[in-house]
């Protein structure tokens, strides 16, 4: 069933940008298109924000091929190519009947949704440069029964600072987490507590705070808009939700359904049911200002990004101490360090698209461990794998380019 959207109360659903990487790291899920289905939320999009703009498609529905496979078991379950699986608003299509939640990792490239009747977690691993999209799912811990009602949908999502992703339903009883890595382990928090101070404004209320999108802060917050311009800062830790406010400014009729931090740390929002453009938010009064002019921008239901509020820049490490590295090593690093697991992670800034060389040298010099790697995004995160057994210690982490040049160099620490 559809939701009735138009009326006062009802739920407004979050959804996400999946192509701006290559732009600004922000993703958004769209209408179909403005005279056809414009309210449809069925296509993934890399998005401009600064001219609100689709820049290229990533999956537009029913016309990408695509495969989707359990997420646990990698066995394929459905594909385009099944004539079955041809038929709008199927349960198999990637984006279901509409998606109601979504959020990018910047750290392992991938875009996470949640459709908006399914009790499932799917994701795109954007490496993966196939002509096929293959799309991944695991079930949620909720019933499925939940979904069909107006509290139970999942409809807000993000990518928090701390590597976890967090999932809540429209009625705020039940906050997900998720890891992100190589297997997904999903755990239901259960239900959000409002602060003391919240008042009749709460997070569990149905015509304040239902719907929208979320963030994250550097520190590992949460912030959550509702539809109806509601702002909630919520602290994971002891599941408390404290209403600060609302946004300002923002034409009545406009409900804010996606909202994610761009590269230069400004809060845009957008609307679901409206052409009206992007706005950016300021964090510290909550002022909305028009940031993209009416009737160019699609519908947008949710909005997702790599980019954390009050995110400050990182100093740039010295590798001055290693003879062959290049000096302008900023936009390369490398995380987490300590390495406590059997991975770490090379992280890409603003490089040039192509292939690259990761070597692990012990103490006397020689290679651990040698991986190649296809950066085919200037930022990008990627994952080595270290093998069993690997042995503890101090390494030194080498990025060298196809043509000899030692790009990066740093120690690195495997406990």
């Amino acid at each position: 069933m559809m939701y009735k959207i138009l009326q006062c109360c009802a739920v407004f659903f979050t959804f996400f940008s999946l192509e701006a990487q290559r732009v600004n790291g922000v993703f958004a899920i769209t209408g179909d298109n403005k005279d056809n289905n414009p309210f449809l939320w069925t296509n993934i999009s890399e998005v401009d924000l600064k001219s609100g703009q689709v820049v290229q498609p990533l999956y537009t529905h029913l016309k990408t091929a695509f495969d989707l496979y359990d997420g646990l078991t990698n066995i394929k379950r459905y594909g385009s190519s099944m004539e079955s699986n041809k038929i709008a608003g199927t349960p198999q299509m990637p984006t279901s009947f509409v998606v109601a939640a979504a959020a990018y990792d910047g750290r392992h490239n991938r875009i996470f949704t949640i459709p908006l009747q399914q009790p499932e977690i799917r994701w795109i691993d954007l490496d993966d440069n196939k002509a096929t999209l293959k799309i991944y799912t695991v079930p949620l811990p909720i019933n499925a029964a939940d979904l069909l009602n107006e509290s139970g949908p999942i409809t807000r999502m993000v990518i928090a600072a701390d590597g976890y992703g967090y999932a809540l339903s429209n009625d705020a009883n039940h906050l997900i987490r998720f890891s992100t890595g190589r297997k997904i382990v999903i755990t239901d928090l259960g239900a959000l507590q409002d602060a003391t101070g919240n008042g009749a404004i709460s997070v569990h209320n149905k015509c304040s705070s239902f719907g929208g999108d979320m963030i994250s802060d550097a520190a590992g917050n949460l912030y959550l808009f509702s539809a109806y311009h509601a702002i909630f800062k919520i602290d994971v830790t002891g599941k408390t939700a404290t209403y600060i406010g609302n946004i300002k400014n923002l034409p009545a009729d406009y409900t804010t359904n996606g909202a994610a931090v761009n590269e230069d740390g400004d809060l845009i929002v957008s609307s679901a049911l409206s052409t009206g453009g992007y706005f950016r938010v300021d964090m510290n009064t909550w002022e909305a200002v028009k940031l993209t002019c009416d009737n160019k921008t699609l519908p947008v239901s949710d909005l997702a990004s790599r980019y954390f509020a009050f995110q400050k820049k990182q100093p740039a490490i010295s590798t001055t101490v290693f003879n062959n590295s290049d000096p302008g090593v900023s936009n390369i690093s490398v995380y987490p360090n300590p390495v406590t697991e059997a991975a770490f992670h090379i992280s890409f800034d603003n490089k040039e698209i192509g292939r690259y060389m990761v070597q692990l040298l012990d103490v006397s010099g020689r290679t651990a461990l040698q991986q190649p790697v296809n950066l085919v995004y200037k930022s990008q995160a990627i994952e080595i794998e270290m093998p069993a057994g690997f042995s503890k210690g101090i390494y030194l982490v080498k990025v060298v380019s196809t043509g000899g040049k030692t790009m990066y160099a740093n120690k690195i620490l495997v406990n």
